[in-house]
């Protein structure tokens, strides 16, 4: 089975999808930055932890931690909460420990700290709830 080149109509359709794909993907990464149709100007707060709201697992692509605020939720005992890339075994970005009923709160700038394939907030001991700031990936 030989293989042609494509005509000059083929291949001006060929490149066309391709710019479209392209633009596709760049709206795409735009709607990332939005919450319920409202375009996202800050940091998005997603709750974490031990709470009945909180995730482990506030992100699952690239983006950018700014900053975080938790606290101590037994007031009995301490807290060990470790941020990493991606999931509970990824990179550590950050430890928090907090006293019994301490909370720690934290902001990383504008820029904040960049993570790929998404984030996890992992209680290691002790109980703890909060939030953490969130500014979605750019490509």
């Amino acid at each position: 089975m030989s293989t042609k080149a494509p005509t000059a109509a083929e291949q001006t359709f060929i490149d066309t999808m391709n710019a479209l794909t392209q633009r596709w993907e760049e709206v795409e990464v735009r709607l990332q930055r939005t919450l319920g149709a409202v375009k996202l100007r800050g940091a998005q707060a997603v709750p974490v932890g031990a709470s009945s709201q909180g995730t482990v697992r506030p992100a699952t692509s690239n983006g950018a931690l700014v900053g975080y605020s938790l606290r101590e939720t037994t007031g009995g005992a301490a807290a060990k909460i470790e941020i990493r890339n991606h999931d509970a075994f990824g990179d550590l970005i950050t430890v928090v420990n907090l006293a019994a009923g301490a909370t720690a709160n934290q902001w990383f700038g504008n820029d904040g700290i960049s993570y790929a394939d998404g984030l996890s907030v992992v209680v290691i001991n002790g109980a703890a709830d909060g939030a953490v700031f969130l500014r979605a990936g750019e490509s």
